[in-house]
């Protein structure tokens, strides 16, 4: 077993580099977990408004403006243009409206009156006051065109808005299921880069053409040689997976021994031995060293960029993800979205996520090929040499 000490011997320089980059990915772990922990209640956006009412005697206006304090909270105003102009200023109110003499009586006879609004600029609560207003005007009018009276258009939209929404938090271990997607998803950068920089740079020690002379004369077969090698990567791959098994398992406790954080940490197995692959080749493939550390930074973030491992995959572009489908990482990332939204386990659903790691697998198949390929070829052409 020469062969595969010397190999652990060569890994442990590169411990330095494995530490640093689990490290850095464990403090964003750590930052996106503690992430919104403290929320465990819900309360209803209620923006402030001020309301200048010049229809005050008309029963649909009357309505509307009691709409309006259902959905936000009522200021009152002076009458001064100073004061209007100092409460959006310094954010009294988000909004003033004014509604105009006849107002109720013009949209009933379907004149379409206008309100007319100051608003806070580039304001999220005016935004959210122009859409239940619209909600609220787009309602009657839908009531009016279908032939209701006033009195029956009242009593559907007061039954209408009656009508309420139960908001409920996630508890804990559905937050920390999503959690540990985020986790994994991110670990396609940390699990690509530390496997194939550890795998490929020990691979080109072993191929550098002084070694490899040597190894051509010595009485081990290169055979041997090659299965001692393999023996070690293998062994550093499941090193570097049980790492972010360990760090997920304190992170996320007793969630990640569900069968779904059991999928997650599989798929994360899987992908790691398509890393392993992706080293391999690399070593093999190039000979100059500093050539193979910038293949792995593009690598590792241009796949990470790509395939939804930083980003969403539902926020990337079509074109984007139809490029993403020739990289493994995607089928990784794709994966361990599906893992989280299971709703059951049986065949029909567990089916999308067998076949992405089929996938992955014929990666692994098509990386060694080409490996093994490309290693019978120097060796008859005495590249090493």
């Amino acid at each position: 077993m020469i062969v595969f000490k010397n190999y652990i011997k060569i890994v442990k320089g590169y411990l330095p580099m494995v530490l640093m980059y689990t490290g850095i990915f464990l403090l964003f772990a750590v930052i996106a977990t503690s992430a919104g922990d403290s929320t465990t209640s819900f309360t209803t956006l209620k923006p402030k408004l001020a309301i200048q009412n010049n229809d005050p005697q008309s029963s649909f206006t009357k309505d509307f403006v009691a709409y309006l304090a259902q959905q936000g909270t009522i200021i009152e105003l002076t009458d001064a243009t100073y004061a209007e102009s100092d409460a959006l200023f310094y954010r009294k109110v988000d909004a003033i409206l004014t509604i105009p003499k006849g107002f109720g009586s013009d949209f009933q006879n379907g004149l379409a009156p206008k309100i007319s609004s100051q608003v806070v600029p580039d304001s999220a609560n005016a935004a959210y006051i122009t859409m239940f207003i619209n909600q609220y005007l787009d309602a009657c009018q839908y009531y009016l065109d279908h032939g209701f009276t006033e009195t029956e258009m009242r009593q559907a939209l007061q039954a209408y808005h009656r009508v309420g929404t139960e908001v409920s938090m996630l508890d804990v271990k559905q937050n920390h299921l999503v959690k540990a997607q985020n986790f994994y998803n991110f670990a396609n950068y940390t699990i690509l880069a530390t496997t194939i920089m550890v795998i490929g740079l020990s691979m080109y020690t072993f191929y550098h053409s002084t070694i490899w002379r040597r190894n051509l004369v010595s009485p081990i077969p290169i055979s041997k040689i090659n299965r001692q090698l393999f023996l070690g990567n293998a062994c550093m791959t499941t090193i570097v997976w049980l790492l972010y098994v360990v760090i997920s398992i304190v992170m996320y406790g007793d969630m990640m021994f569900s069968k779904r954080g059991g999928l997650l940490i599989l798929n994360a197995f899987l992908f790691s031995i398509v890393a392993l692959s992706i080293g391999f080749l690399l070593g093999i493939l190039v000979k100059n060293r500093e050539a193979q550390s910038g293949l792995i930074n593009v690598i590792a973030l241009g796949s990470s960029f790509l395939c939804g491992a930083f980003v969403p995959q539902e926020l990337l572009s079509e074109t984007v993800l139809n490029i993403a489908h020739i990289l493994p990482s995607y089928w990784f990332v794709k994966n361990n979205n599906a893992i989280v939204l299971l709703s059951d386990f049986k065949g029909s659903s567990l089916q999308p996520i067998v076949i992405s790691m089929m996938i992955m697998m014929g990666f692994v198949i098509l990386f060694f090929g080409l490996a093994n390929i490309i290693s019978k070829q120097k060796l008859k052409k005495q590249a090493f040499l």
